[in-house]
């Protein structure tokens, strides 16, 4: 059965649902949550029915257009190999460079997660900002690939950071566009994406390197501040994913809980972890680690990929109810109920008898004969699909019905 929960005012998918958040009723019957009941969220799962002309489904589309704010290390340390089975040896701000390239643009055997409707822009830090490669966001993809090319040709320099820096950058003119990102008619949201393997080591101005560890922490507040103030003033309409190429250790002086010694000096901690107490503060759930960029990048995918997708359930019918004609959805979320019915009157869904001799498989394909959409909006799902924001959903008084059909991006 496949089910489609969607956030009201983004119609996006609601993401991370698991079997709790689900019960099923056939004829009336509840189906048993047990190891045999299973959730998850598939590209392949179409969230509308056939229309009644008989030509295909529509496959299930993110309603939501981006803008795209990258931010990438191009300090030092960036031009040092980490170490992956590749044909040749690359960098890590080359495969950077690649997690983005795979992001935005598309090819002749995949379509990229940012489509071409979704802007752009690309920005660089060393010990300074590095804004010279695009003046503005744009959905033109050779300007993009270009960008792309001359961050490629640029030898990483510096062994301070302006990491904050950079980041304020991006969220200044995400906050110049907040009108259009607040408006829900628009469906526009901003995406910042900062790829990093440093501390940061200059301050807000980008001006003056900082060497002590403790002296980011009043940076890293105001950093975080920033953020909220802009998803404040974009009507939580913006994502923030800080993918930190790196491990995360404890070397002496630093901690990755406590606030850090006045000993600690960030040129000699960084080089054996990530910052991850200041990345947490500023990221939330959007931070994430990993010494291989493409983990990164599949991070990111399937952040995305949870509001795209509908839910797939899978389940053996209860015992007693061999050909169900009533199929009802129940979805739970923050204690609040909704429900949606299916009544099937056609007579040629293939059967299945309780004590038939079916292997498991056997009676997935039979149920995915099913090809059930049941479309409907919780009450609660406002915001909810915000990842990475770190919100917490505000209830609605009345349930909103979800639409029957959604249409293509273009």
């Amino acid at each position: 059965m496949q089910v489609s929960v969607r956030n009201p005012g983004t119609e996006q998918q609601v993401p991370g649902l698991d079997q709790r958040a689900f019960q099923v009723l056939l004829d009336g019957a509840l189906v048993p949550v047990d190891s045999t009941f299973e959730v998850r969220q598939s590209a392949n799962a179409p969230t509308t029915r056939p229309p009644e002309d008989g030509t295909p489904p529509v496959e299930s589309v993110d309603p939501i257009s981006y803008d795209v704010y990258f931010a990438v290390d191009m300090t030092e340390s960036m031009g040092d190999e980490p170490g992956l089975a590749s044909e040749k040896p690359r960098s890590k701000l080359t495969w950077a460079l690649m997690v983005i390239h795979n992001l935005v643009q598309p090819s002749q055997d995949r379509t990229p997660l940012f489509g071409a409707n979704d802007r752009i822009y690309i920005s660089g830090f060393t010990n300074k900002l590095e804004t010279g490669f695009m003046t503005a966001t744009s959905v033109d993809r050779q300007k993009v690939q270009q960008a792309l090319a001359d961050l490629n040709e640029f030898q990483p320099k510096g062994t301070s950071s302006a990491l904050y820096a950079s980041i304020l950058h991006s969220l200044t003119s995400i906050t110049a566009q907040a009108a259009e990102y607040s408006d829900a008619s628009k469906k526009r949201e901003a995406v910042l994406i900062i790829i990093t393997d440093s501390f940061n080591g200059v301050d807000l101005d980008g001006s003056k390197s900082i060497s002590r560890c403790y002296s980011n922490d009043p940076l890293t507040e105001q950093v975080r501040q920033k953020i909220a103030e802009t998803r404040q003033a974009t009507g939580d309409r913006l994502k923030v994913f800080l993918l930190g190429l790196g491990t995360e250790t404890e070397p002496k002086h630093y901690s990755l809980t406590d606030p850090p010694s006045r000993y600690c000096r960030i040129n000699r901690v960084e080089k054996e972890t990530l910052d991850a107490r200041s990345f947490r503060a500023i990221a939330g759930s959007g931070y994430v680690n990993d010494t291989d960029p493409r983990a990164l990048l599949k991070h990111v995918k399937e952040q995305f990929q949870g509001l795209r997708w509908a839910y797939e359930l899978t389940y053996p019918a209860p015992e007693g109810v061999s050909r169900p004609q009533s199929f009802q959805v129940v979805v739970t979320i923050d204690g609040q109920m909704c429900l949606d019915e299916m009544l099937e009157s056609s007579n040629v869904i293939p059967q299945a008898t309780v004590d038939a001799d079916t292997s498991a498989a056997e009676v997935a394909l039979f149920l995915a004969g099913l090809i059930l959409a049941l479309f409907f909006v919780p009450r609660s799902l406002v915001n909810l699909a915000n990842l990475g924001s770190g919100g917490s959903p505000e209830p609605k008084k009345k349930p909103a019905r979800g639409k029957k059909k959604k249409k293509r991006r273009r």
